[in-house]
């Protein structure tokens, strides 16, 4: 139906039809009669402008409702990004924190070794031993490992003569060497009585392996037709038999 304006209702709510709605905002129609006629292009006819208006102002309650969601979001957007600062300056921080020139440097560990042997030194010539002959070998970093390996040696029967006559055994650890070499030539059968005259011979034994230089020894002697236990008697009289390499 015209109203008399050019324009049916029927356009009118077509176009009407045609707006998209937002949600939460209210869509209207408003025709206006203006006090002056725009001409038509078409047919030179005068026409009331007709506007269509959306009106994107969400009501009261929807505004407020949507505010604090975005408060929210933009609070804890600015909450991460100053946590990651922080992590980062934590991180930069901790990293100065241990600078390089705080480490010891190779000149300094090399001073400090030749202080420790120093000191070891003097303590085996304290006690009789002359460490002339240790220049080059590998020993306890400090005076009590040194100390722990002269008296096991004592407890084994050697004195510090012994001792001078074969300086090198102070280069072997108790636990990684005098130890399992002992608890294997004991398991084979050579007398504790004779361990000590056994070392007295042959006191490079202690720097052997047991699963290298020793087991290989005893099974060869097994092969040659000697009866079990006649190897403790032969390695008790021949001790230096165990310094074979097969």
């Amino acid at each position: 139906m015209d109203n008399g304006t050019g324009i049916n209702s029927k356009s009118m709510l077509a176009a009407a039809d045609c707006i998209n709605p937002i949600p939460g905002c209210v869509t209207g129609l408003l025709t206006a009669r203006f006090p002056f006629q725009l001409p038509s292009i078409a047919s030179g006819r005068s026409h009331v402008l007709v506007a269509c208006f959306i009106l994107a102002t969400p009501p009261p309650r929807v505004r407020m409702r949507y505010i604090p969601k975005f408060q929210n979001s933009v609070s804890q957007s600015s909450m991460s990004s100053s946590s990651v600062k922080d992590y980062k300056a934590s991180k930069r921080d901790a990293s100065s924190a241990s600078p390089l020139y705080l480490r010891p440097s190779l000149l300094e560990i090399n001073k400090q070794k030749l202080e420790n042997r120093a000191k070891v030194y003097e303590f085996l010539t304290g006690i009789g031993i002359a460490p002339s002959e240790l220049d080059g070998l590998k020993l306890p970093v400090t005076v009590d490992v040194m100390k722990e390996r002269v008296e096991f040696l004592h407890k084994l029967g050697l004195t510090i003569e012994d001792i001078n006559n074969y300086p090198l055994v102070l280069g072997c650890s108790v636990k990684k060497n005098m130890i399992p070499v002992l608890d294997y030539i004991g398991k084979i059968g050579v007398r504790k009585s004779n361990v000590t005259d056994f070392l007295r011979r042959y006191p490079q034994v202690l720097h052997a392996s047991v699963v290298i230089d020793l087991q290989p020894v005893v099974k060869y002697l097994q092969g040659l037709d000697i009866k079990p236990v006649d190897i403790p008697r032969v390695l008790e009289t021949y001790p230096e038999v165990l310094a074979f390499k097969l």
